[in-house]
């Protein structure tokens, strides 16, 4: 059974169609990216998804209408869409204990085990409103998974952080998702993030889905390549990982040959401190070259 189904979704804002006829399946378990440029409707397919716009069409959450028990769907999904909504003046903990009055028992446990996850055990007493952008990214995740969701909504998750953040986050992303057997539903415009969390590409171009692309098998080698700012830099990260994992090193860079869990450990263990990450996608030269072909 799928763990969501979207049926002729369709959404007119002042008298515009942003969506027109989507229809896609995510099976249990199955990662799925909406791709497309800015404006395309991948935003707004989430939005849907989650009851935050009404829209026409029908969402099945597994296998039962959302709109006959919109509580039961809330309960069991986790989104992230647009700036999320925190109380910057208390501290992380405050905010855990908040939330966790709405998600029941087991909540605060889980939010502990996933604050060591996310290396924000040591921020608990921190406000908000002194955290850095990807700490405050990381928060978010903690609070939207601390009531363990089967299926999970996220609108660019990485947008706007530096390049280390982002990477942590994508992998914690990718590591969580596979350890719980999540559902996931994620809109973003960087391709080899889609193609490094998700099992296939949904392909929107004008509020229409144009295509689907399945990508990358679970547990596939990539070369991720990290860009230090000194060579010298480079050499400490490989003196680190050296033994442990598969790495070489070219000037600046630091290349990985690691499947998704062991960039997670990787990542966790030797703390790299770069300046960017890059890893090949595939992704983009088939999202081009069926662009290209008007599908």
């Amino acid at each position: 059974m799928s763990s969501l189904s979207v049926r002729g979704l369709s959404k007119t804002i002042r008298g515009r169609q942003v969506l027109s006829g989507v229809d896609f399946a995510l099976e249990r378990g199955e990662a799925a990216g909406l791709v497309g440029i800015n404006g395309a409707g991948k935003s707004s397919v989430l939005k849907c998804v989650a009851g935050l716009w009404r829209a026409r069409g029908e969402i099945l959450f597994e296998g039962k209408p959302v709109r006959e028990d919109y509580v039961a769907f809330a309960r069991n999904t986790g989104a992230l869409i647009e700036y999320p909504a925190l109380f910057p003046q208390m501290t992380l903990w405050e905010n855990v204990l908040y939330f966790a009055d709405f998600y029941g028992d087991g909540a605060v446990e889980e939010a502990a085990r996933l604050a060591d996850l996310l290396g924000l055990a040591q921020a608990k007493e921190k406000k908000l409103r002194a955290f850095s952008s990807g700490m405050k990214q990381k928060a978010c995740l903690l609070i939207v998974l601390m009531k363990r969701p089967s299926l999970l909504l996220l609108d660019e998750p990485t947008s706007m952080l530096d390049p280390k953040s982002a990477a942590e986050i994508r992998s914690f992303i990718g590591h969580i998702r596979r350890e719980r057997g999540i559902s996931l539903l994620i809109a973003s415009h960087n391709l080899a993030e889609i193609e490094d969390i998700c099992d296939c590409a949904l392909l929107i171009d004008g509020g229409r889905l144009t295509g689907k692309i399945r990508l990358h098998a679970r547990g596939t080698v990539k070369a991720f390549r990290f860009t230090f700012q000194t060579a010298a830099k480079a050499e400490e990260a490989y003196r680190a990982a050296e033994g442990r994992y598969a790495v070489q090193t070219e000037g600046r860079c630091l290349v990985l040959y690691a499947d998704a869990l062991q960039m997670q450990d990787f990542l966790q263990k030797c703390k790299p401190d770069f300046l960017d990450l890059s890893a090949g996608s595939g992704l983009e030269m088939q999202f081009t070259e069926q662009r290209g072909k008007g599908i």
